[in-house]
């Protein structure tokens, strides 16, 4: 795209790397070593009493490339003092349990937003490095997922723990997803396919969503509705 072109200074700023090749290690050290240093240095040049966040997808598929261990380890140590709070998310736990990353993680988290974990032992596994009790490992193992519930206010659930002092909390929240956040996260091959071009015809894809999900909210209603006989 050439050089300096991307903005950074932004209230959102995303950086998508999937699509960088699996058969390029050297590409994905470099990316992420530019990455670490140009989100330090933004996030040194705020105002500290602002709040930030980084929210880090599936870390541990970094793991492999040069300096990620060392990058998560420097921006625990000391970016909590520029109020920046670090957010990894990762869908298999057993990614992260094999990983270098699990010791800092769990070594500088004190709060942990738990969905419903389908492998026992993960669960068990999880729960002893945290500190969960046997009461909310079971509750955590009940949780429902979306894709089996009927109806249209669908959500899903997760626990969240928190260590406060020498104290510890944790309770069940309840996420109920829009419309909107449903149309957009259907993958399904033929579904995807159609809403892509549906929303090609959009100009503004937020404006998009936002017109296709309501038509598929119309349509919905319409087949509910009984037939009128005369």
């Amino acid at each position: 795209d050439g050089p300096s072109n991307r903005r950074i200074t932004g209230r959102l700023v995303h950086f998508e790397l999937s699509l960088i090749p699996s058969s390029n290690p050297e590409m994905k050290e470099a990316v992420l070593f530019l990455l670490g240093n140009v989100i330090r240095q933004h996030v040194m040049s705020l105002p500290r009493g602002w709040k930030k966040e980084g929210i880090y997808e599936e870390p541990s598929r970094y793991i492999n490339v040069g300096g990620a261990k060392d990058l998560f380890s420097e921006l625990y140590a000391q970016m909590a003092k520029y109020s920046y709070r670090i957010l990894p998310v990762t869908q298999q736990y057993a990614q992260l349990a094999q990983s270098e990353l699990r010791p800092i993680i769990f070594g500088n988290s004190k709060q942990y937003w738990l969905f419903r974990q389908n492998d026992l032992h993960d669960m068990d596994d999880l729960g002893d490095a945290v500190g969960l009790s046997d009461a909310v490992k079971g509750m955590v193992r009940g949780y429902s997922a979306p894709e089996f519930q009927t109806g249209p206010n669908r959500f899903s659930e997760m626990a969240i723990w928190c260590q406060e002092g020498n104290g510890k909390s944790c309770g069940t929240v309840r996420n109920y997803a829009t419309r909107e956040m449903l149309y957009v996260s259907e993958s399904s091959g033929d579904v995807f396919d159609q809403r892509m071009k549906a929303l090609a015809e959009y100009e503004d894809p937020v404006m998009g969503v936002m017109a296709e999900a309501e038509k598929a909210e119309n349509n919905r209603r319409a087949k509910k509705k009984p037939a009128r006989t005369i």
